[in-house]
């Protein structure tokens, strides 16, 4: 995992049931998070991220990245002639991909990955949306005071 995520104590309280934590990490979060709810949980998250978890007993694993691209995450894939048909990778830094993959891909903001799955948009927000309408009412002052008032 690399990255913050900001509101990983009110997380906890989102689990099933009650959970004894081995860290103070904000990391340590998402694997709760996953055993609960799957895939679910990623649109919950409120932060700078990116991270591969692996599930070693279903051998599966979930990636993903936070809605702004804020943190890096690059997707590489390696063509192999054995039996495993080529390897994905995971890297924060192209460096470490570009002598061993075949493919390298940016992976996308917002958006998480599966296996089953393959990419998976879950953060779209509004002003995105096919026929959005701006609110000519809302000046550059009042984003900037809004602004302002949120650090």
């Amino acid at each position: 995992a690399n990255g913050e995520i900001y509101n990983f104590r009110e997380l906890y309280s989102t689990l099933p049931e009650p959970v004894e934590t081995q860290s103070d990490s904000d990391s340590e979060v998402l694997m709760h998070l996953y055993r609960a709810f799957g895939t679910e949980f990623v649109s919950k998250l409120d932060g700078m991220f990116a991270f591969v978890l692996v599930d070693q007993e279903n051998g599966s694993f979930l990636a993903a990245r936070d809605p702004c691209g804020i943190k890096p995450l690059y997707l590489g894939r390696s063509r192999s002639s054995g039996s495993d048909g080529g390897k994905l990778m995971f890297a924060s830094e192209l460096k470490c991909l570009v002598d061993v993959c075949d493919e390298i891909e940016e992976f996308p903001a917002g958006t998480f990955y599966t296996p089953e799955t393959g990419y998976v948009k879950y953060y779209t927000p509004s002003f995105l949306e096919a026929g959005f309408q701006h609110d000519p009412s809302v000046t550059a002052s009042d984003i900037r005071a809004e602004l302002e008032l949120a650090v």
